[in-house]
């Protein structure tokens, strides 16, 4: 499952072994923290039709990207701040 949180309409590339989830398709709002929450479990069952039963790790990647760089932009340079990230079972309410 990749995670699309914004900024992108369409998926950057194709792979064989995974699918796009969109969170938000519009342009990423600068200055301001970002809240969503997901359900992994949810998401594989609609892309897959079933969720993973038998594994023993899961690994969770978080990365920025700028796909519309072309030769001599120069470098891309961006802060990047995630706060209270959690996976695990569902969280009781407050």
């Amino acid at each position: 499952m990749r995670y699309l949180l914004a900024g992108t309409d369409s998926p950057p590339y194709a792979f064989s072994n995974a699918r796009f989830v969109f969170v938000n398709r519009e342009p990423p709002q600068l200055q301001e923290w970002v809240p969503f929450e997901l359900s992994v479990r949810e998401d594989f069952e609609s892309a897959w039709g079933k969720a993973p039963e038998a594994f023993d790790k899961l690994r969770l990647f978080f990365e920025v990207r700028w796909d519309g760089k072309v030769a001599g932009d120069g470098a891309a340079i961006a802060d990047i701040y995630y706060d209270d990230l959690y996976a695990g079972a569902a969280r009781a309410a407050p």
